[in-house]
């Protein structure tokens, strides 16, 4: 089972290498959904892929906002730069890209959490468009992520630990409404993150904590999951190394049979690297906020 970590700048990709991660992925200055992320130029690019490799870690980068038609040839460009530098998969949202990727160059796509790939039915038209893994929306339960991963023919991964939406990923108009920004066009303002009043409650009233859903990855292992997958481009890179390193020994102590899969003081550092309260999320029966 892979860990996968996020690299929002190369200091974070350094802590993924030495938190344990198997993968990391990260985004260039454009088409990717954490527009306000450090992100990397194209030489920043090269650069990562190399000192991935040189330490057996794989780089997906991220291509996982809608692209427009005046883009697309710039899009498709970028992906045909990724493929030349040897990355080793592309994020992709569009769903009008995907083939046009898979027509033009060899590297692997993987369906973006944003295509909402949220059935067996959805893997297998992803799988039918040239896709090799689909990321899975994180509104689905535990058992119907058995369900796709046991009978899907392509790879599938999941989020285990990070920040959740309150709306459907990829499918939220919130913030192009309510700000200007669209978070498909990775410019998202979190609107939800913003204190409302109902009638006579005030607060953070749609702000979720975030996924920590570590006691389900021996199901998740057994189920035939391929990933599990970190949000947190945004994030330090203290964070990285930090839920790279607990996943890592989770992950190891699940396969070993042994438990708790993560101590008491585990937790704490984890609670104390970065804290806004955390549920098990759509995954343990939508326990969300």
């Amino acid at each position: 089972m892979e860990l996968l970590a996020p690299a929002g700048t190369e200091e974070a990709l350094r802590a993924a290498v030495a938190g344990g991660a198997d993968a990391v992925y990260l985004g260039g200055k454009s088409f990717g959904a954490r527009h306000f992320a450090g992100n990397f130029s194209d030489r920043q690019l090269a650069g990562a892929i190399e000192l991935a490799h040189a330490h057996d870690m794989r780089v997906y980068v991220t291509v996982n906002t809608l692209i427009k038609e005046a883009e697309m040839a710039d899009a498709l460009a970028f992906v045909g730069m990724l493929d030349t530098l040897g990355a080793d998969a592309v994020i992709v949202q569009d769903r009008g890209l995907l083939p046009l990727i898979k027509d033009r160059f060899s590297i692997p796509v993987h369906a973006s959490t944003q295509m909402g790939i949220h059935s067996l039915a959805g893997a297998a038209w992803a799988q039918e468009q040239g896709a090799e893994r689909v990321i899975l929306a994180r509104e689905l339960g535990l058992e119907q992520v058995q369900r796709i991963a046991e009978g899907a023919e392509v790879g599938v991964e999941v989020f285990i630990h990070g920040a959740q939406c309150y709306c459907f990923s990829g499918q939220c108009l919130f913030s192009s409404f309510h700000g200007g920004r669209s978070g498909n066009r990775g410019m998202c303002a979190q609107p939800c993150r913003k204190r409302y009043s109902l009638g006579n409650r005030e607060g953070y009233l749609l702000s979720t904590a975030d996924m920590f859903a570590i006691d389900a990855i021996p199901a998740l292992m057994r189920s035939g999951v391929k990933a599990l997958k970190i949000e947190g481009r945004m994030r330090s890179p203290q964070y990285v190394y930090l839920t790279s390193m607990m996943y890592r020994r989770a992950i190891e102590r699940a396969k070993e049979g042994t438990s708790p899969l993560i101590t008491e003081r585990e937790r704490e550092l984890l609670e104390v690297v970065f804290n806004r309260g955390y549920s098990r999320g759509y995954l343990k029966d939508k326990e969300l906020i």
